[in-house]
């Protein structure tokens, strides 16, 4: 396994990792008690994963980017069973024709909040914010800086760029200060 753990950055001893590419940028933590079993994962700088959040994805990619948090109990899934047509099974990844997979990207300021679920196959654009207790359907359709929620997601309400932009430059400054 390649492991690339950024400066400054919190990784609990009580991570599971089973990736084959572990990268994490700088100031990131990520919580204690979670799970990450994707081919390749990435999560940029400035971001958080707080504790007991399940990853799962077999030969596909989970990509988080910066400034990024994801709350505790989220799963988030590059690859699953199909519970209505196929075998469900620990196996089943054996089997080819499986429609349910794909790589995940949560681009840059985006928020994931606590119990959701994430299925195959998303791009979570810039800005969106998704709210507690969500479910993410596979392929999903999303527009940045877009505040989501439900079972399944729908959009609520627009997010102010600006104003998360302005924040996260003020973010930055004060960690670099400090260091």
């Amino acid at each position: 396994m390649k492991k690339n753990i950024g400066k400054n950055s919190i990784i609990s001893e009580y991570l599971r990792i089973r990736s084959h590419n572990f990268i994490v940028g700088d100031n990131s933590v990520i919580g204690a008690f979670s799970y990450i079993s994707n081919l390749k994962f990435n999560l940029g700088s400035f971001s958080h994963i707080g504790p007991n959040c399940c990853f799962a994805g077999g030969n596909y990619q989970l990509k988080i980017g910066n400034h990024v948090t994801i709350s505790s109990h989220v799963s988030i899934y590059c690859q699953s069973n199909n519970f209505k047509e196929d075998l469900v099974s620990l196996y089943s990844n054996l089997i080819e024709d499986k429609k349910l997979y794909g790589d995940i990207v949560i681009e840059d300021f985006c928020g994931i909040g606590t119990h959701s679920i994430i299925l195959p196959n998303n791009i979570i654009p810039e800005g969106v914010t998704i709210g507690a207790f969500s479910l993410v359907p596979p392929n999903f359709k999303f527009e940045t800086y877009t505040y989501y929620s439900g079972n399944p997601i729908i959009p609520k309400k627009k997010r102010d760029k600006n104003r998360i932009l302005d924040q996260a430059r003020e973010v930055e400054i004060k960690i670099n200060e400090k260091n």
